[in-house]
């Protein structure tokens, strides 16, 4: 049974490919760079002695959810896992972004997300709606756990990814991990146009949050919150702390 990732050619998608093919499991790749990703399934392939296919796809171009189907028939795949890695950021205040760059976040990170799973879902859940060992994964963020002044779109497209998982997990009695990390030695930093020194001052490895993530949904645990001072701030949004404290400590993060 194959995992499916998205967003599998670098940072945290790339790693639980690797973590994932260490354990024995067949995947399906898929991410916008093709040679990256192609490279990535060699690899793993040959590393692990496992199968693992590659599809240069982005979420956010028109049918990519007809292709990946048609991909998943033509290899004749059956799923027992969804990584929904794919996902990018966008820094600065909503005023000043790009309205083509902030379309782009909230339809990949909200719109592909939502209609890939949509589809994925029949693959995943008996059709008499009881258990099955397949597992869903959600790639949240510490951002949606408190407003982010600078990351105010990117923290609410990621509310919306951990409050569909947890509906979800709910309504279709499945299995549902909501991956929530800090900040992570990924290309996030570059992409999103980040601007803040003390963002990534505790940031993580990859490689760390990768094997908490597969651990963690192998079990499957509601929430997985790799890393000790990200689980500190994870409990501490849990707390009454008032609204104007809260937005402050992630405003002096942001900067």
């Amino acid at each position: 049974m194959f995992a499916l990732i998205t967003g599998a050619s670098s940072g945290i998608g790339k790693n639980m490919a690797d973590e994932l093919a260490r354990l024995g499991v067949p995947l399906v790749l898929i991410a916008r760079d093709k040679e990256s990703i192609e490279n990535l399934a060699t690899t793993l392939t040959q590393n692990y002695k496992i199968k693992a296919l590659s599809l240069a796809l982005d979420l956010n171009e028109e049918n990519a959810i007809d292709k990946i189907l048609g991909f998943i028939r033509e290899h004749d795949i059956k799923l027992s896992y969804l990584i929904n890695n794919a996902g990018v950021g966008l820094y600065g205040k909503l005023m000043d972004q790009e309205r083509s760059e902030l379309a782009n976040m909230l339809d990949l990170n909200i719109k592909a997300l939502t209609l890939l799973t949509n589809a994925l879902l029949p693959m995943l859940v008996a059709s008499d709606d009881k258990v099955l060992e397949s597992k869903i994964l959600f790639v949240s963020s510490l951002a949606a756990l408190s407003p982010f002044p600078k990351l105010a779109a990117y923290g609410a497209s990621k509310i919306y990814v951990k409050n569909l998982a947890i509906g979800l997990r709910y309504e279709q009695n499945i299995k549902v991990t909501i991956l929530m990390p800090g900040a992570t030695k990924t290309n996030f930093e570059k992409t999103a146009k980040v601007q803040s020194k003390g963002m990534f001052k505790h940031a993580m490895l990859p490689t760390e949050v990768a094997k908490v993530a597969v651990a963690d949904m192998k079990k499957g645990k509601l929430f997985s919150v790799p890393g000790g001072f990200n689980k500190l701030l994870y409990f501490m949004s849990l707390c009454p702390i008032p609204l104007p404290i809260r937005v402050g400590f992630t405003s002096m993060m942001a900067k």
